[in-house]
């Protein structure tokens, strides 16, 4: 009985208090039980009509209830009930909240809600959207998170999960695809006309279809129906993507335990996608970057970026579409679990693409984004007024996927998959949010495991744990606030942390801190062990002057892991203040010999974005030479050119070196390499290592004149293959001349350019403060232009520009950016983590300039 009642208390705790009524949330005296949608789509005209009709109860009479459509043309609203017919009035509210009211009331029962209307096609990538490519119109949906209202009347709410029918009325000449399999097809008023069969229980952000000139490719071996699918002439593209399905999705139908459980599943590749992909029922659609792949010039980054998100796709048919959650708040369910089983079942089915220890780098972007003082809990209350696209961000899938794994090792793999099928066998084709899954672990575990998630999911920040040595066999844990270097944190949490300390015989010993400060018994002598035996733990540590000396000294007798995981957690330290920069630039260039290529792509990685907000521009120069003496003996070892039976790893740890010493270094000789490259690459594209040829096209810009940006240009816009056509837009972001820094980002607003595509350029051309400046002062000029080419989520991005050394700039584009006509929802969000991170900057510049000047210039 005292389990069961603690238990409670930490289900109770982990929710949180009820919240007061949300007066944008739908409520439920009318509820969807079923939808029809028929839309009349044509490519080649600018906008559609359509009819939907609605299934409805209404468990008690009321004259007026509400739904959803946003800024579409309603022409009619009615309810049917048998040969009874009503017409409804109706007015627009925020959010795109209707109003429907009723002559007389309505009584309780079932009744049909039948609404006509109008509305344009969206050019950017939101809704129902139009897409001019390669001289054919093409139409796609994108419905998450709040788009399915932009597009039809419906209960754009996660919560109200139901079947769907669809029926498409197209020109002849064209294909459509929708969620489920086709029902039947005819012609009828020199229309096609395609019915598709109804659906299993889905929210409305789930519903998806595309309309055009496309090709197939079957899917061999593939347990149930499914295709890939693409615009006309790029089927040569679809190897890699049809061989690595088939065994994933068998992947995540043994793990779950329970069949793919829909008809179909077809993958299609959109030519302007504004996210990486999305996980609609039946019929995933990714940006053709993502998707497809030239089978001559595939690299292992990008294997793995496509086995990577199509695991994630498919994962979410179980996990978000089979259980959805309730609401927005639970968000952080969906996207983390995707991801955390996404990298399991990729390392399980392709061992080869050496991923096993990419969930240091996952866990490493959510500590760095839950360092800010601005971060919040990945589970919070969110109301439907919020913005909701910004619930998408590097804590829902990075945190939520490190918290998960930081419980499956406390549980055990077992245990844990045992707790998660329990949940999908519980809530399938249902609602459930994070009271039911800690349930469903916590019958398998018990309280430890609810009071794990309570304390990570509902808290803001990381755990800083101090380790002091009490005896030979004794030590002190003490918890604080992980805090950056010139702040301090407004709250004081506490966590429930489980650790695992690994000693140097390799034995390790499992702890679960419950106090603010703890003392442990350990199993071996206090001298030499680690603090985070598998790096599965989510927190900063510390350990005692002579200790931590001790270890740095030792730490390359660890594993591949625990010297990532040091790496890691020795950046936090200084970011921190607990260690100043020449003694952090020194134990980073000691590890330039690593023996493992991933240690030394992160040490590249360290080194040269220390330069982005520490280095003033009279010190570049001496950084550039340090940043030399380190990483060109690091490529002379491998080689500027792949080798025959080199370490797979390397390839990914080769372009940063040559872009490092290139963009930092100056260094002639890979600055006049990457010029011949460019050359090369332009005129044979599988001449050049296809890893390599990003940072060749921006290295050989550097120096570039007119002829050479021209030269980018006309290849951007005549090659068909999109990872061609997206390194091209990239090397126009190497161009250091001003006056073709300001041709790029004209040529960003130019139709040539897609809107999902805009960010390549003014993003990258902001790598030092006097190109950030110069990148702002064309926003102000050119806004409107903007506003009126990139979807307002993307807009809200826009800080990022100014994040860098200067307050001055932050402080410039706040005053021009949040003000009524241009201040987008979300924006004041994005505004509050660069000024955290520009703050940091400006901390460590004032505490740690003048040693770096010393350690430089000795």
């Amino acid at each position: 009985m005292t389990k069961i009642l603690l238990t409670l208390a930490l289900l109770i705790g982990l929710l949180g208090c009820k919240e007061e009524k949300d007066p944008l949330r739908l409520d439920h005296a009318v509820k969807p039980l079923m939808q029809k949608i028929t839309l009349s789509l044509d490519p080649d005209q600018d906008w559609y009509r359509g009819t939907v009709e609605i299934r409805i109860s209404v468990p008690a009479g009321t004259e007026s209830f509400r739904f959803h459509a946003r800024d579409l043309g309603i022409e009619n609203v009615e309810l049917h009930s048998g040969n009874w017919k009503s017409e409804l009035s109706f007015s627009e509210g925020e959010k795109g909240t209707i109003t429907a009211t009723a002559p007389e009331p309505i009584n309780p029962g079932y009744c049909s809600l039948q609404i006509g209307f109008t509305n344009v096609f969206s050019r950017q990538g939101t809704g129902i959207y139009k897409v001019e490519y390669e001289g054919r119109n093409y139409l796609f949906s994108q419905m998450e998170p709040e788009y399915a209202r932009d597009s039809f009347p419906c209960w754009d709410a996660p919560e109200f999960k139901i079947p769907w029918e669809l029926e498409l009325r197209t020109p002849t000449n064209v294909a459509a695809y929708a969620n489920t399999p086709v029902c039947s097809t005819f012609i009828a008023k020199g229309r096609k006309v395609t019915s598709f069969k109804e659906s299993k229980p889905m929210p409305s952000y789930l519903v998806a279809f595309a309309v055009g000139d496309f090709e197939e490719v079957p899917i061999d071996d593939f347990p149930v129906e499914g295709k890939i699918i693409v615009p006309k002439g790029k089927t040569g593209l679809t190897a890699e993507a049809a061989r690595i399905s088939p065994p994933l999705l068998k992947a995540l139908e043994a793990y779950f335990g329970i069949p793919y459980p829909y008809e179909k599943l077809d993958q299609i590749a959109v030519p302007e996608f504004n996210f990486g992909a999305m996980e609609n029922v039946g019929l995933i659609t990714y940006r053709d970057t993502a998707l497809l792949r030239d089978p001559k010039a595939i690299t292992l980054g990008q294997k793995q970026w496509l086995a990577s998100i199509v695991a994630h796709e498919m994962a979410h048919m179980w996990f978000g579409n089979l259980v959805t959650p309730k609401w927005w708040d639970d968000l952080w369910l969906n996207e983390s679990f995707a991801s955390w089983i996404a990298l399991k079942m990729v390392n399980e089915t392709f061992p080869e693409y050496e991923m096993h220890n990419n969930d240091i780098r996952s866990r490493q972007r959510a500590l760095d984004a839950d360092s800010l003082s601005t971060t919040r809990p990945i589970r919070r209350p969110i109301a439907a007024s919020d913005a909701m696209a910004h619930l998408f961000d590097s804590l829902a899938y990075n945190k939520g996927m490190a918290v998960l794994d930081m419980v499956e090792s406390w549980m055990g793999e077992e245990p844990f998959r045992k707790g998660m099928a329990e949940y999908m066998n519980d809530h399938a084709w249902g609602n459930a949010d994070a009271f039911d899954l800690a349930q469903s672990l916590g019958t398998v575990a018990g309280s430890d495991v609810l009071a794990i998630m309570k304390s990570f999911v509902t808290q803001p920040g990381i755990p800083f744990l101090e380790f002091e040595p009490l005896g030979t066999r004794e030590i002190r844990i003490s918890q604080q606030r992980y805090a950056h270097l010139g702040t301090t944190a407004d709250e004081t949490p506490e966590w429930i942390v489980p650790l695992a300390l690994k000693f140097v015989d390799g034995t390790t010993q499992k702890v679960l801190l419950t106090q603010r400060s703890q003392s442990v018994l350990l199993d071996r002598a206090v001298q030499g062990f680690y603090p985070n035996a598998d790096e599965k733990g989510y927190y900063r540590w510390t350990l005692p002057p002579e200790h931590m000396t001790q270890l740095s000294a030792d730490v390359r007798q660890l594993d591949i892991r625990n010297r990532l995981g040091f790496i890691s957690n020795l950046a936090a330290l200084f970011s921190a203040g607990a260690i100043d920069a020449p003694a952090y630039l020194e134990i980073l260039a000691s590890f330039s010999t690593d023996e493992s290529p991933e240690v030394r792509q992160t040490i590249v990685d360290n080194l040269t974005g220390f330069a982005g907000g520490l280095i003033p521009p009279d010190l570049e120069e001496a950084y550039g030479t340090f940043l030399s003496s380190v990483l060109k003996p690091m490529l002379a070892q491998i080689g500027s050119a792949k080798a025959e039976g080199e370490d797979p790893l390397i390839e990914q740890l080769r372009p940063g070196l040559i872009a490092g010493l290139g963009w930092h270094g100056d260094d002639a000789g890979i600055l006049q390499l990457a010029k011949e490259m460019a050359m090369g690459y332009m005129a044979d594209p599988y001449a050049v290592d296809p890893s390599l040829a990003k940072p060749f096209l921006r290295l050989a810009a550097l120096a570039g004149d007119e002829a050479l940006f021209n030269a980018y240009v006309e290849k951007f816009e005549t090659v068909t293959e999109p990872t061609q056509k997206a390194t091209y837009l990239k090397g126009l972001t190497g161009f250091r001349d001003p006056e073709l820094m300001e041709r790029a980002l004209d040529y960003a607003l130019s139709n040539a350019v897609p809107p999902h595509l805009f960010g390549t350029i003014p993003y990258g051309l902001t790598n030092t403060d006097a190109n950030r400046w110069l990148v702002f002062e064309w926003l102000k000029e050119n806004y409107p232009a903007i506003q009126a080419k990139v979807p307002e989520q993307s807009l809200s991005y826009l800080p990022w520009l100014a994040c860098g050394q200067s307050p001055e700039l932050l402080d410039d584009a706040r005053s021009f950016l949040l003000v009524e006509g241009r201040k987008t929802q979300g924006m004041e969000i994005e505004f509050g983590k660069v000024e955290a991170v520009v703050k940091l900057n400006a901390a460590l510049r004032e505490k740690e300039l003048e040693g770096i000047r010393g350690f430089l210039c000795k």
